[in-house]
């Protein structure tokens, strides 16, 4: 919708004038008394709440303490130390470690991101419910629009509370912004709080009619029955309480168009790629519009190596990714699936690397769980006019440039700049002192990469060439989407000892990115069990923002081994710290969360 776009785009232009890595000022405080006078008033207003949830949910994994703590200490995504680059006092290596402190910035910026998208999705409501006369901007329907509209608030408030209750359990359940301030209520009252906010929201929201139609970034009944589901999926984690058949009704329900009408896409570059606004498949995205503001660039600027632009033939990325501090810095990746022998730590992986590891390991790996023939599983390249093969940046960075004078294909490369100073750039499935190999100082591991380490994925607004430039960003960023309704009923089924038709519903999903739909190794009910179940989620939400919920669920957060992470075997682990600032700004939130001081 272009009114949504409008807002997001005001707080992108502030993103650029005021830096990279400062939360953008939200136009949430509006004089209401005025604003109101057309029906688009009411729209500007609900759409200047999204702007937070799309700065948390979508902006980068850098940037959101959101994504960063929902991937960075998993088997999923690391930021390694390179040399002397990233170091920062080892902050981002011991969240990977799980040595968790509360004065760790990213816990209190989680936390605020909660409180805050409550209390603007609550001013907002409020506004709108005392100063917009629905009557008279909506004679048509004023009851059905005003409800509509205040209930999409409610579905964010329960969006922003099932954040705060995954990262740190108890959270205070505020009902407006003129309550006092409060201590933290049990997690079982949050979550039936969250629990009530959907259900009274489902039925008064519109149902989406037509799979195709254009995402406008607002909430209907697709997306408040799936953070209803996610809710009872995770219950166990929450509550100690199963409700996995709760869970699974609302899936079926789903998939029979209760909901809304969806549709799975046939083509992976149909959800992520130029033109998703009108994909089937997604049930709520975060819209993006021509270059004109960056939803992505914490992921962009935060992971492409130094010469990444040589790679995508785009010089002056740097400065379109960030334009306030222009650079790129070369920072995070997949966790590796080969170790400074290049042998392949996924267990029963033998066509990958050089064999098997005898560290091998049942998760993490994910560069090697995907099928050699999975579409997906190829050096990202842009095409031209807006199309594009691979998910990854892998292997010698270089790309064609057209010939040389003999008509021979001429091969333009990036060069290092740190250990590979003049030397071809060939990025690596490790993370290890690799030019250093036979010396004395020769080490792997989280502490030990180079700039060379690990691949990096591009699957969120593919990067375009320099010549179209124009397009950079223009793709809606997917928040939830119809394979996630089908993967959280498949598993409920596993756990209910339907293996085959898990399998179905998930083989549903991969046949897509195999040619004429070979799936070599499909799941079957003899092949599924939890740790295919992790690694099927694991390779189609891979940077997806859920992978520590998915561990956790399966009791593997803290328990499971994976590249230089050894288990904690500490289930206190699986709820975070309250930051220190937080804590001291208000004292009725002590003591903090068992097990740390």
């Amino acid at each position: 919708m272009k009114i949504y776009k409008t807002i997001m785009l005001q707080a992108a232009v502030l993103l650029a004038m005021s830096g990279c890595n400062v939360e953008p000022e939200y136009y949430s405080e509006m004089g209401p008394m005025s604003v109101f006078e057309a029906p688009q008033r009411v729209y500007e207003r609900l759409a200047s709440v999204y702007v937070h949830v799309a700065y948390n949910e979508g902006i980068g994994f850098h940037n959101s303490s959101w994504s960063f703590l929902q991937e960075f200490n998993t088997d999923e995504l690391c930021l390694p130390i390179r040399g002397t680059d990233w170091e920062d006092d080892q902050e981002y290596v011991r969240h990977y470690l799980h040595d968790y402190t509360p004065s760790m910035r990213e816990l209190e910026g989680a936390w605020n991101a909660v409180g805050m998208g409550v209390a603007k999705a609550y001013q907002a409501k409020e506004d709108l419910d005392t100063y917009a006369d629905f009557n008279k901007l909506f004679p048509e329907d004023p009851e059905g629009v005003r409800d509509a509209v205040l209930m999409q608030l409610d579905v964010i408030v329960a969006m922003c509370y099932l954040r705060g209750l995954d990262f740190f359990g108890g959270y205070p359940i505020y009902y407006s912004n003129k309550d006092t301030v409060k201590g933290r209520n049990s997690d079982r009252e949050v979550f039936e709080f969250i629990e009530k906010l959907l259900t009274d929201a489902l039925p008064k929201l519109p149902k989406k009619a037509n799979p195709n139609a254009v995402q406008t970034g607002y909430v209907d009944q697709g997306v408040a029955a799936a953070l209803l589901a996610r809710l009872y999926f995770n219950a166990e984690s929450y509550i100690q309480e199963s409700r996995f058949a709760d869970c699974a009704r609302i899936c079926e329900l789903f998939l029979q168009g209760e909901y809304g009408v969806y549709q799975q896409a046939g083509d992976y570059r149909n959800v992520f790629g130029w033109g998703n606004e009108t994909c089937g498949e997604i049930i709520w995205s975060i819209p993006s519009d021509n270059s004109k503001y960056q939803w992505n660039f914490g992921n962009y600027e935060h992971m492409l190596h130094y010469e990444s632009w040589k790679t995508l033939n785009f010089p002056g990325l740097g400065a379109l990714v960030c334009p306030a501090v222009p650079g790129l810095y070369n920072g995070w990746c997949l966790t590796p699936s080969l170790d400074g022998d290049s042998l392949c730590y996924a267990e029963g992986r033998t066509g990958y690397g050089k064999g098997v590891s005898p560290k091998a390991f049942k998760l993490g790996s994910p560069y090697a769980k995907f099928e050699d023939t999975d579409v997906r599983k190829k050096q990202y390249v842009y095409k031209g006019g807006g199309t594009y093969e691979g998910m990854f940046l892998v292997g010698p960075q270089g790309y064609y440039d057209g010939v040389d004078e003999n008509g021979r294909p001429k091969i333009v490369g990036a060069i290092g700049s740190r250990e590979y100073s003049g030397k071809p750039l060939v990025i690596v499935d490790q993370i290890a002192y690799l030019s250093r190999r036979g010396d004395a100082d020769f080490a792997e591991g989280i502490k030990h990469g180079e700039e060379n380490s690990g691949i990096r994925l591009i699957k969120f607004s593919p990067i375009p060439n320099g010549a179209e430039q124009n397009l950079m960003f223009n793709p809606d960023r997917p928040i939830i989407r119809l394979p996630e309704i089908k993967y959280m009923l498949a598993e409920c089924k596993l756990r209910d000892g339907a293996t085959g038709p898990a399998a179905t519903l998930i083989n549903e999903v991969r046949a897509r990115y195999f040619e004429d739909g070979n799936d070599p190794n499909p799941v079957t009910a003899a092949n599924l069990d939890k740790y295919r179940m992790l690694d099927e989620w694991m390779i189609e939400f891979l940077g997806e923002n859920r992978r520590r919920t998915d561990l956790i669920r399966w009791g593997e957060f803290t328990n499971g081994r994976w590249f230089d992470h050894e288990p904690d075997g500490q289930a206190h682990l699986n709820r975070l710290p309250l930051h220190e600032k937080t804590i001291g700004a208000n004292q009725l939130l002590t003591p903090n969360n068992p097990g740390y001081n």
